[in-house]
């Protein structure tokens, strides 16, 4: 008899179950593409503003909120769906597949940014601070990162570090734990904290990265005819590993990303799109290889039932066979 009691329904993508996850701050400042200061006025981003009339403030209750002198204001949900043009529900999956929630089962879109207004905002005087505490790499870091095959070495190359401690504005707001490590990316003097092991009461991510800062990119050698555009840092230090150059964008939404992507055509002969083996996945490497439209770009899946990128497949079965896997998807 099969013991049907210990079955867990799968988390249901909602309002509250991403925002356990990740700030309303870290939402507006994923979307808006620059860091902002409350109450300063910047250029609308919803047209084209010369006078800036678009602030943030927050409510009462430490709610985050947007106004625009055109009459739009609301929550970081109503700031995508105003971008978007999507429904609320489409909002929530477009927001989870942006940010790597991994909440629910992954759904893709078919909505596409509408407004993409040419608006710069000005030197911010002041920005969120996001300082760390490093300390010397621990057993816990190790078997973590073992699993993927990705070393110490390559952690150093790609600055990834073990953070003890975590500063918010100079404040501290996270510790490291045994069972809850915390791991620092570094990308242009700004910080990505990522906690892999936080449960669904915590945030697994906060950040003050920007668009412009594509993951890998700085590594990159320019050495080898191939180079691989897939979804997120451990999956670039994955391929490191195996001997690969690749980069992956903070968003896959982000026309930004896009246009950094597209500059590193004249620098190889192939360029390979390697994105997660889900709908949202597979949706955005069809968005980016139309986008990019070169003879030299192919898109290839991990087609296996048990994993869905590169570092699930390592530590499914091993660097060796993910190294064999790789020179086929690139070959065939």
């Amino acid at each position: 008899m099969y013991d049907l009691t210990n079955i867990q329904e799968p988390e249901k993508l909602s309002k509250q179950a991403i925002l356990d996850r990740i700030t309303e701050e870290d939402i507006m400042r994923h979307y808006l593409g620059f860091d902002f200061q409350v109450g300063r006025p910047y250029s609308s981003p919803f047209r084209e503003d010369k006078n800036p009339s678009f602030a943030l403030y927050y409510t009462k209750d430490r709610g985050l909120r947007f106004k625009d002198f055109n009459g739009l204001q609301g929550t970081c949900f109503d700031l995508v769906m105003n971008l978007y043009g999507s429904t609320f529900l489409e909002t929530l999956n477009i927001i989870n597949n942006d940010l790597d929630l991994r909440i629910g089962k992954i759904k893709a879109t078919n909505v596409t940014r509408k407004i993409i207004s040419s608006y710069k905002p000005e030197v911010i005087e002041r920005k969120k601070l996001i300082q760390i505490k490093p300390q010397h790499w621990t057993k816990v870091d190790a078997k973590y990162w073992t699993q993927f095959g990705v070393t110490s070495k390559t952690l150093k190359k790609f600055n990834v570090y073990s953070a003890k401690f975590v500063f918010l504005d100079k404040q501290l707001i996270l510790q490291y734990m045994e069972y809850n490590p915390i791991y620092a990316y570094k990308f242009n003097g700004r910080t990505k904290i990522y906690r892999p092991l936080a449960d669904k009461t915590q945030f697994k991510w906060m950040s003050n990265v920007q668009h412009e800062d594509l993951q890998g990119l700085e590594q990159l050698e320019y050495k080898s005819d191939t180079v691989i555009i897939t979804k997120s840092l451990k999956d670039v230090m994955c391929l490191s590993e195996l001997g690969y150059e690749a980069v992956a964008p903070q968003s896959e939404n982000t026309r930004t990303q896009f246009d950094l992507l597209k500059e590193l055509i004249p620098k190889y002969e192939k360029i390979i799109i390697l994105y997660d083996n889900d709908e949202a996945g597979m949706h955005g490497a069809k968005t980016l290889e139309k986008f990019l439209d070169n003879d030299k770009v192919k898109n290839v899946i991990i087609k296996d039932p048990k994993t869905k990128d590169i570092s699930d497949y390592i530590q499914t079965y091993g660097i060796n066979c993910g190294q064999l896997l790789i020179k086929m998807l690139i070959d065939e």
